[in-house]
């Protein structure tokens, strides 16, 4: 062990993965240590007091003696501080006895491994590391691997363990100890020998190691080549001078220097292309992607450090391969790695070649699946367009990611987009000049568009690719022509929320989005809207408004990270900036802006919705109230006008703010203006419903049959030929004084509105024909109009007393009475009229609940309290079983071939309408689930059970929604829980009783069944409730025999979860029900019955054994996590040849470890996505079982040199944006066969699937590097057919087999250090620049079962 020096002043600065120290700060560090007392520390005067001094001398030396003569790897985890002073002594050791210093440090490598194996002398000497590798492998198949890098201290073990690494090699350098020819290749052989290894912990500390030696080597060179290039310029200075003895001497001197230095660098060189080859060439497959990622951190981190040796092909395609990689981790790695190389710009020029041929798989990496991929994919194209490597022409269609969903997407995107806008508005302009042209109209001749005119016709000309489906080179003038010639669909705008979305990425880059004076000059320039098509001028519309609700601190879209940004200072600042801007430069220009654009919905909308984030004080300070006045002029105007539901929103929306906020003085003028439009739709609505209620039958249904097609938002869109103008007049009244009921009250000095309302729909509870529309605004405005009288009655009483507001309340009351009422009546007279009943059982369930009695009652409202009969709740709840009994409207998947508009418009269209479907279930949900979680109703305890019983039948989100009920009513009464969950299962079996016993009924019974047991969670809690529900089931079942005994199929899930005494009394109660009957046990009529017994009884047993016999040993003690792959008895009696694979799913829990055994564990199968934990994890058991009918001459294992004709999967090529694969795998046919450099540890490890080898092909199209073609992008992932084998078949093997050695393998990479490699520049398409057969090509024995990863599904990125 290592002897630590008494000094403990090592370096506390925690390194890099791959450390970085100049040689010249570690000497520096090193004087310190030395002399300690030389440098005095700061504040050094102030002295201290003589306690905390003596308290810390003693912790220091304790600290020291803990550390003295402890292993490398105690102190890699527990004395971090210590690492310098022990590379320090490790040296001292080496250089007085080198195989014991050596054998030290690689038992570090194999103790980080996980294997507790000294490393002895001999086995350094004897250089027989295959066999040492051997012993390993057999140690951690009996004893298990204890992981250290995966521990709860695992990061801070990595750090410290690259730390002692680098610290060693720094000072074996400086000790000049690095070129002896033995302690390099002492500690390569081990690190190559340990990479090959089955075990994957093994190959991921040598990789590890490798690439932390590597870089430690490369910091060497590098001090080695400025040593060099130093020696050289002063023997060049010398060389000048006059020759005498002194300057020969020097030059010598320095010759001397430089060819040392240069003879120490080729011997680095050389050592690092063993490693590499050996290790990283390898590891660069191999199936674990954390191994994969180790190798691309290590080949990026050496190139940046080094570029004069590794920027070059036969480094950077790997680089560049792992762009394909199947986990997101590695590419993620890869493309960070090409961030970090192209941000340099002396490497642009070195890096061309690697640009042009990888140039399409750069543009493919913005449709990645995973966010942080494609986020920084258009990172480096960004960097990429800037640096002019790649045109603009090959990243324009970048725009549509403007409209994805992720804000860090959206806001790359933006980045891009920002630097096309001006070359997009160029064309655009062009554009918009030729079709003016080809229509006769003459473009007006002056100077050349300004930068932020170019910007503004760029983001139109993206709004209009976006919403007309149009690719960025077509033309404007053609499509114009299109349009007019009806061979295309008019000029579509953009939706509002495609824009906020365009908005939220660009508003912080492009400066036309808050110069306010030219957005609102080019709307009232005549010549400008002349010149643009009517879609521009909404679109253009649409970006002024969210451009000022953003500039004011508005949200466009919510995310987190405009959340966090909202509160700071900074951003307020400019708010209020932004805001005062805004006014000035639109308060004059919005009123003459709306009465030009008041014609159209859209654009009236716009410009209403810019009103709230205006600054209102202005008004007031400028002396302009009498423009704000012809303001809300004109926004009232556009609300009596218009009969859009989001326009006439808008407007109230308007008109109730500027009633709220701002100075008195508009506030008062606000007042006036909603007064008066209340009063005049108040007129409107009594005028209309005379008129209505005046026309005859015939001719009210001809009229209702005119606007049938109105939608369920009450768009009323243009008025219909046939359609009366009372109707229609009546309609849009009701409309517009829906919204403003929602925001304001209306005065209550208009009785009139009241009794028209209770006019019309008396008619309608009648049976008079009024249609859908009509008698649903009706409804809205009645119940909105009692709600707030509801509201003034308890303020009235609150304040006044309960004397003052019972007549009030009374007269509310009745009101409430006869609005029931005429919700019955229309109910029943709406026949099959599914929209009205659905709009009538939404407003049912809201007057139960606001107007209950229950709760209402000692209030000054109690008069007003309304209490349902059992026919109406019978027959509410019969309609919402019919909502939620409603078939799901089935959407096909989405095609990626399907880029055309009406292919688009018709999934997405389907998709609304199950959204559709599915949130009217969840709304039928919620309103029975309000009424009876706040027990508003006297019959809820017969509604919730109804209710629980569809937790399981629905979807997710109803699911969700019952269970959430099930919680706030076991806050409310716990002790109720047990017997509604009882009622809730016999309502669920019931159904699939009067379901003719139907095979889904009862799967959904059994997982209501499985619900119910998953709310009692723990037995000590959950064990008289469980009972409670298992023994009132039970006489549920004997309840009507035979016929309800499947219920005690369901009832088991319950069973199973009791502890052993509360089964044991279940077992009782169940055969005491049993004593009045004699069933036989072969009736099948009673199988049911005797499987429940049997559970019930296995449960009731549990209890007559300790805990310990059951689980077949003692309880083992929580410790470090370690995996045991020590063979179990009875494995060698289940291994047998064949293709099939029994898998168990074993989750071993507590502080007891998992023993597994070794065939049943595959070693080199990718690991679970979830982390284990110290609590528990799952391992997945896979058992290869062998057919009888398969010949024996199969598990003869072949010749490696033997010609091999079998078929490799099928390559998949890349998806357009799936989860990017890893590089081709081979194509069919004949394969290149070659000598192996692994070893047979290495052969074995390798997992054959597809993707992760990269064999020679002779298709140019199975390349890695290469672009596959159309026919392999949607193609899916084949399994493969090799085979893998299990670590006892390799043990079995390994005997019988003489596979290549890695001893054998370093000869060969000896023999061929200095050979040049034969690599080909990335332009070429030639097969050298392919990884050959012989790095890759494992051979599998034949008769082992391989089952190949499913591949992910490629999908495309969710757009707005």
């Amino acid at each position: 062990m290592v002897n630590l020096r008494k000094r403990q002043t090592g370096s506390q600065d925690a390194p890099s993965q791959y450390a970085e120290q100049s040689s010249d700060e570690s000497d520096s560090q090193s004087d310190l240590e030395e002399a300690p007392d030389q440098a005095p520390q700061r504040g050094a005067s102030k002295k201290a007091s003589p306690r905390s001094t003596t308290k810390k001398r003693k912790a220091t030396e304790i600290a020291a003696g803990s550390a003295s003569d402890a292993p490398l790897l105690e102190l890699v985890r527990n004395h971090p501080k210590a690492l310098t002073a022990a590379a320090k002594d490790w040296v001292d050791a080496y250089q007085q006895n080198r195989a014991a210093a050596t054998a030290e440090l690689l038992t570090l490598l194999t103790q980080a491994s996980g294997c507790a194996i000294d490393v002895t002398e001999d086995n350094v000497e004897e250089g027989e590391v295959d066999k040492l590798v051997k012993g390993l492998v057999q140690q951690v198949s009996q004893d298990g691997i204890e992981d250290h890098f995966k521990s709860k201290a695992g990061r801070s073990f990595k750090t410290n363990y690259l730390e002692l690494w680098d610290k060693v090699m720094r000072e074996s350098q400086s000790a000049d100890l690095l070129f002896d020819n033995y302690l390099l290749d002492k500690i390569s052989y081990l690190v190559i020998a340990l990479s090959c290894s089955v075990v994957r912990h093994f190959r991921y500390a040598a990789t590890m190691t490798a690439c932390q030696l590597v870089s430690s080597w490369v910091r060497t060179m590098q001090t080695l080549n400025d040593a060099r290039d130093t020696a050289q310029r002063q023997l060049d200075a010398e060389g000048k001078k006059k020759s005498c003895k002194a300057t020969n001497d020097r030059m010598v001197s320095f010759g001397k220097v430089i060819e040392r230095s240069h003879s120490q660098v080729t011997s680095l060189k050389a050592s690092v292309n063993n490693i590499f080859q050996a290790v990283s060439a390898h590891r660069f497959r191999d199936v674990a992607p954390e191994i994969r990622t180790l190798v691309i951190e290590g080949i990026a981190h050496w190139t940046s450090s080094l570029p004069a040796d590794f920027l070059q092909d036969q480094y950077l395609k790997y680089v560049a391969w792992a762009l394909s990689d199947r986990e997101p981790m590695v590419r993620d790695t890869a493309v960070t790695s090409l961030l970090e190389l192209y941000s340099d710009e002396d490497n642009v020029e070195p890096m061309h070649e690697l640009t042009t041929r990888f140039a399409p798989r750069f543009a493919q990496l913005i449709h990645d699946v995973d966010e942080g991929v494609a986020v920084k994919g258009v990172q480096l194209l960004t960097v990429l367009v800037r640096l002019e490597e790649v045109p603009l022409s090959q990243v324009r269609d970048v725009y549509k990611l403007l409209l994805d969903d992720s804000h860090a997407v959206r806001h790359a995107a933006a980045e891009l987009v920002t630097d096309m806008l001006e070359e997009s508005g160029q064309r655009h302009l062009a554009q918009v000049g030729k079709a003016a042209a080809a229509g006769g109209r003459k473009r007006k001749s002056g100077d050349q568009a300004s930068s932020k005119q170019l910007q503004l016709a760029g983001i139109l000309h993206i709004m209009f690719l976006l919403a007309n489906d149009e690719e960025e080179d077509a033309g404007l003038g053609e499509r114009r022509r299109q349009s007019a010639a009806g061979l295309r669909g008019p000029e579509q705008p953009l939706t509002p929320a495609m824009v906020s979305h365009i908005v939220d990425a660009l508003f912080d880059r492009v400066e036309i989005l808050s110069d306010w004076k030219t957005l609102s000059a080019a709307l009232l320039d005549d010549a400008a809207v002349e010149a643009r098509s009517d879609a521009s001028t909404s679109n253009l519309l649409l970006l002024l408004k969210d451009a000022a609700h953003k500039a004011v601190g508005g949200q466009l879209v919510p995310s987190r990270q405009e959340a966090r940004k909202q509160g700071s200072k900074a951003k307020q600042t400019a708010a209020a900036s932004h805001k005062q801007e805004l006014t000035l430069a639109l308060a004059e220009a919005l009123p003459d802006l709306i009465h030009r654009y008041q014609t159209d919905p859209l654009k009236a909308c716009a410009l209403v919705g810019i009103i709230p984030d205006l600054n209102m004080d202005m008004y007031s300070l400028k002396r302009q109230e009498a423009g704000f006045e012809a303001l809300l002029r004109a926004v009232a105007e556009v609300l009596l006008k218009h009969v859009d539901p989001d326009t006439v929103a808008h407007c109230a929306r308007t008109l109730v703010h500027c009633t709220q906020h701002g100075p008195q003085a508009t506030q008062d003028l606000a007042q006036a203006r909603l007064k008066e439009t209340v009063e005049k739709l108040t007129g409107k609505v009594a005028a209309s419903v005379d008129a209505v209620l005046s026309i005859s039958d015939a001719d009210l249904a001809e009229a209702v049959e005119a606007y049938s097609n109105v939608g369920r938002d009450g768009r009323l869109g243009t008025m219909a030929a046939e359609e009366d103008e009372d109707m229609f007049a009546l309609r849009a009244a009701l409309l517009r004084l829906h919204h403003l009921q929602l925001l304001t009250k209306v005065p209550a000095d208009a009785p009139e509105l009241y009794l028209s309302l209770h006019k019309l729909l008396q008619a309608a509870a009648a049976g008079s024909t009024l249609g859908v529309p009509i008698t649903e605004l009706a409804l809205l405005n009645a119940f909105t109009l009692l709600l707030w009288q509801l509201k003034a009655v308890q303020q009235e009483g609150g304040t006044e007393g309960q004397s003052t507001s019972a007549d009030p309340a009374v007269g509310l009351g009745e009101r409430v009475l006869s609005f029931c009422l005429q919700l019955e009546g229309i109910f029943e007279a709406s026949g099959d009229l599914q929209r009205l009943q659905d709009c009538i059982f939404r407003i049912q369930a809201d007057v139960f609940l606001v107007f209950s009695s229950d709760k209402l009652e000692g209030g000054p409202a109690e008069a007003a309290g309304h209490s349902p009969s059992e026919e109406t709740l019978q027959r509410f709840w019969e309609h919402c079983e019919d909502i939620l009994g409603r078939a799901a409207v089935e959407v096909p998947e989405a095609s990626l071939d399907a880029d055309s508009q009406a292919q688009r418009l018709q999934h997405a269209k389907l998709e609304q309408e199950a959204a559709a479907a599915n949130q009217m279930k969840c709304e039928a949900v919620c309103a029975v689930g309000r009424l009876v979680a706040f027990c508003s109703l006297a019959a809820a305890n017969w509604l919730t059970p109804q209710l629980v019983s569809h937790m399981v039948s629905h979807g997710k989100e109803v699911g969700d929604l019952v269970k959430e009920v099930c919680r706030t009513l076991k806050r409310t009464d716990a002790a109720a829980m047990p017997d509604m969950y009882l009622a809730a299962l016999q309502n669920s079996f019931q159904r699939h009783l009067d379901d003719d016993h139907s095979r889904q009924s009862m799967q959904d019974f059994a997982t209501m069944c499985t619900r119910v047991a998953q709310m009692y969670q723990g037995f000590n809690a959950s064990a008289t409730a469980l009972l409670h529900i298992a023994k009132h089931g039970v006489d549920y079942a004997f309840g009507d025999l035979p016929q309800k005994l499947p219920f005690l199929k369901g009832l088991s899930q319950i069973c199973s979860r009791m502890p052993a005494k509360q089964a044991d009394l279940l077992v009782a109660h169940m055969q005491q029900a049993l004593a009045s009957h004699s069933p036989k046990e072969d009736d099948s009529e009673w199988e049911d019955y005797w499987d429940f017994l049997a559970v019930a009884q296995d449960r009731a047993s549990k209890g007559a054994h300790p805990r310990s016999a059951l689980k077949g040993s003692t309880a083992k003690k929580a410790g470090r996590r370690r995996i045991s792959f020590r063979p179990q008895p009875g494995d060698s009696d289940n291994q047998q040849n064949g293709s099939e694979h029994d898998e168990v799913d074993v989750e071993m829990q507590g502080g007891a470890e998992p023993a597994l055994s070794a065939d049943n564990i595959e070693e080199d199968a990718a690991p679970s996505p979830s982390a284990p934990s110290s609590g528990g994890w799952k391992m997945r058991q896979r058992r290869a079982v062998r057919s009888t009918q398969q010949p024996a001459a199969t598990s003869r294992r072949p010749s490696r040199f033997a010609s091999q004709s079998t078929a490799s999967p099928t390559p998949s090529g890349l998806q357009d944006d799936a989860d990017l694969r890893e590089p081709a795998s081979q194509a069919s046919g004949s394969v290149q066969q070659g000598s192996l450099m692994a070893s047979e540890g290495e052969e074995q490890m390798m997992e054959h699937r597809e993707g992760e080898e990269f064999g020679a092909s002779q298709s140019e199209e199975g390349a890695f590097g290469s672009m596959p073609t159309e026919e392999q992008l949607p193609g899916m992932r084949a399994k493969s057919s090799k085979p893998r084998r299990s670590m006892k078949r390799l043990y079995e093997d390994s005997e019988s087999q003489q596979p290549e050695t890695s001893s054998q393998a370093r000869a060969r990479l000896e023999s061929q250090e200095d050979a040049e490699l034969d690599v080909q520049p990335f332009g070429s398409r030639t097969q050298s620049d392919q990884p050959a057969i012989g790095e890759d090509q494992h051979e599998e024995d034949v008769d082992i079962v391989e089952e190949a990863e499913p591949a992910p599904r490629p999908r495309r990125r969710r757009r707005v």
